[in-house]
């Protein structure tokens, strides 16, 4: 009967165990997936500016980002646009990819790196997209996760642009596309049969 009842309790906290493991894995990948959602929001959040419409900028920015350092950029960043960017200018983006690449829950960090299209465009329609990597850390703040730092990884590159967008957009950085140097075939051509004329001087 001992023999018995200690299997049973054997298999009762092996039961146990298993049935914590499960729930804390669980809630491990549910938090992994609610700080990949809030990175993503965040993203898009941070990437976005209308000038026709400052506050509502700067509310979503606002609403994703943590700590005094971070919000005294944004609140630079919205001087300068308020000072410098022109009426009607715009800056979209849009995430490609995102992903974490550091996650502990237990210290309620992360860090996330996205992939964005981002478009400005200009007052007259002018517009460059360019595809930009940004590397953002991430803090849990009671039930959301927020963006406590983030920079651009390299530099962007194009995708595309309009007409009139280098005059219209001067403050772009925008990146030269590499064309490859076309090849003069006056010079130094061979001879289209692959083969040496014949020397006919001494006939």
């Amino acid at each position: 009967m001992t023999v018995v009842l200690v299997v049973v309790v054997a298999a009762l906290l092996w039961v146990g165990a298993m049935w914590w493991k499960a729930f804390s894995d669980g809630r491990a990948a549910n938090e992994r997936d609610q700080a990949l959602t809030d990175a993503h929001q965040a993203a898009i959040y941070i990437s976005t500016f209308d000038t026709l419409d400052l506050e509502t900028t700067f509310s979503n920015i606002e609403s994703v980002i943590t700590g005094d350092e971070f919000a005294a950029e944004m609140a630079e960043a919205r001087r300068t646009l308020e000072t410098e960017a022109p009426t009607g200018g715009a800056i979209t983006a849009d995430v490609t990819d995102i992903a974490l690449v550091s996650f502990d829950p237990g210290a309620d960090t992360a860090v996330a790196v996205a992939v964005l299209n981002r478009t400005t465009t200009g007052p007259e329609g002018a517009f460059v997209t360019q595809r930009v990597m940004m590397e953002m850390q991430l803090t849990k703040v009671e039930d959301r996760w927020r963006v406590s730092n983030s920079t651009q990884v390299g530099p962007p590159a194009l995708v595309r642009m309009s007409e009139g967008a280098e005059a219209e957009l001067p403050n772009v950085d925008i990146p030269e596309a590499d064309i490859p140097e076309e090849e003069d075939p006056a010079v130094d051509s061979p001879d289209e049969s692959g083969t040496d004329e014949p020397d006919n001087a001494g006939e």
